[in-house]
């Protein structure tokens, strides 16, 4: 964007340049030299306060778009597909393949469990 003042055209540069170096982007929001040509409106012209003051706030509105999270666009993530595997709606040809139960062993804590029960029903107790 160009700016019509050489201060807030000048400021935009360095300020840009600037926010490329730093690993926190937001903190470009709170620059000193932005906060100078914010100040600098005080100082200024009642005639020339107007249009200084807009430059300066489109350029804090260019820089709020340059630091936005990436992540915050939700209309570009990618859509989840919530349904259960085995919906009555996703075709058979869709549907996850198991393994075959020939092909599976017992969980190494079930197998302990199962220990653990055998030695107490011995004593006399139930697992309920």
């Amino acid at each position: 964007m160009s700016y019509k003042n050489a201060e807030v055209g000048k400021a935009a540069k360095l300020l840009k340049a600037k926010l490329q170096k730093l690993d926190d982007k937001r903190a470009i929001l709170r620059a000193p030299e932005l906060m100078a040509l914010y100040e600098r409106i005080k100082t200024m012209p009642k005639a020339k306060r107007g249009e200084f003051g807009r430059e300066v706030n489109a350029l804090k509105q260019e820089l709020e778009g340059l630091v936005q999270d990436p992540r915050s666009k939700i209309q570009d993530l990618i859509p989840i597909d919530v349904t259960a595997p085995f919906d009555v709606n996703v075709p058979p040809n869709e549907q996850p393949k198991l393994l075959p139960a020939e092909q599976a062993s017992r969980h190494p804590l079930t197998a302990e469990m199962q220990v653990i029960l055998d030695i107490f029903a011995r004593m006399g107790f139930t697992a309920v």
